[in-house]
């Protein structure tokens, strides 16, 4: 070996040997690091199960807001009403629109307030197809604001979501929330909250609600059995689906409404928004009145919307019945079990998923 060989040699050893002094000195350090982010980590995942904990289990004693109160202030303004300093204005608003309730948590407020927004998105845009309750909304995240504020350390943020997304597959949503944009890697902590109402949308109720298009997937299988065309089949089978879609849709969207905004007009003669702005305003009012009817306006709309998120199951279901029929092993009463199987598992709408993601 000559002499650059030797130095080298020397070199890499005595390489090797500093990277393992420094290994030695530093090795404590950085396990000592690791060991203090991993405790910090866990104590932040911790911070923001707590919250959440004490968010569902906590009540407020009194919880009020408006329904359409934030559109009757913008009328009033445009009337020349101070919606601000008017002390009638605000006792008459608070008596014809205000709502209130009393001991709920502050988990059940929320997912209260997101049943009735209806917001949908598409195209990269969300439309709000509820507008007249923004108010409860804002005051949904006020109360979950001052509640999380109360318990956190001032050195903390917080984001606070709750998301009601009640037709699997159909960008149609409720959400409330509170606190900043929740950073990529901040401790987060999840659970489902119970919605406020319980779903009639049953498999017997929605067999009754489609026992015609489930007869006509009948009467198709027998025609092919008659004729053995299974592009008919197919046509008639998939325009069946179809329409047991809007019948569904139509069906979930009533359901919704009636169990939300529908309930409150229902059991509260003073809730009459369209009345009140009307003598608010000294005006008639007739495209407001056609917006408090959303229970009707918003059902075609959720039904094209359901078939253009659907029109890929919708092929594959219907395939999978013609397969069937033709394989031999689907006869009708099975292709009946099918379709309305499929449809009960696209209603999913009596939980929320309520997350709590705390930072510093």
């Amino acid at each position: 070996m000559n002499e650059t060989g030797y130095s080298m040699l020397m070199d890499v050893i005595l390489f090797l040997a500093l990277v393992g002094t420094c290994v030695v000195i530093l090795g404590p350090a950085i396990t000592g690091h690791a060991t203090e982010r991993s405790m910090a980590d866990r104590g932040m995942r911790e911070l923001a199960a707590d919250l959440l904990s004490s968010l569902e289990s906590e009540q407020a004693d009194y919880f009020e807001y408006r329904i359409m109160g934030d559109m009757a202030d913008t009328i009033a303004s445009a009337g020349g009403i101070n919606d601000s300093a008017d002390v009638l204005y605000k006792d008459l608003t608070r008596a014809l629109l205000g709502r209130g309730s009393r001991h709920m948590t502050t988990v059940d407020v929320a997912a209260g307030a997101a049943a009735c927004e209806f917001s949908v998105g598409w195209g990269g845009t969300t439309v709000r197809m509820n507008p007249i309750t923004a108010e409860y909304e804002s005051a949904a995240a006020e109360l979950v604001d001052r509640s999380v504020r109360s318990k956190l350390d001032a050195r903390y943020r917080y984001e606070f979501t709750l998301r009601w997304r009640p037709l699997a597959g159909v960008p149609v949503e409720g959400e409330v929330g509170a606190g900043d944009r929740c950073p990529a890697g901040a401790a987060s902590a999840s659970m489902l909250a119970s919605m406020p109402y319980t779903t009639n949308v049953t498999g017997a109720f929605l067999a009754c609600l489609n026992e015609r298009d489930l007869d006509d997937i009948s009467r198709c299988i027998d025609e092919y059995r008659a004729d053995g065309d299974p592009g008919r089949l197919k046509r008639g089978v998939g325009l069946a689906i179809e329409a047991s879609v809007r019948n569904t849709t139509s069906a979930v969207a009533q359901e919704i409404w009636n169990n939300t905004l529908g309930t409150f007009m229902a059991r509260d003669l003073r809730l009459d928004p369209a009345v009140a702005l009307e003598r608010l305003s000294g005006h008639d009012l007739p495209d407001m009145q056609a917006m408090i009817g959303l229970n009707t306006s918003w059902e075609g709309a959720l039904e094209d919307l359901a078939i253009a998120c659907y029109s890929g199951e919708m092929l594959d279901l219907t395939q999978d019945i013609v397969d069937g029929v033709t394989g031999g092993s689907t006869d009708a009463t099975s292709a009946r079990s099918m379709v309305l199987d499929w449809l009960g598992s696209r209603y999913q709408p009596s939980a929320a998923t309520v997350t709590v993601s705390v930072w510093t």
